[in-house]
């Protein structure tokens, strides 16, 4: 259960660090030019 509860987690971790990346990328995208 141990590892489906890790597996779970480093998804869910993934996900959000995603998001933040879409955020943030689409924020300063314009800015920098990219």
């Amino acid at each position: 259960m141990k590892a489906i509860n890790f597996i779970k987690l480093a998804i869910a971790l993934i996900g959000v660090v995603a998001i933040i990346v879409m955020v943030a990328y689409s924020c300063v995208g314009p800015e920098v030019g990219v």
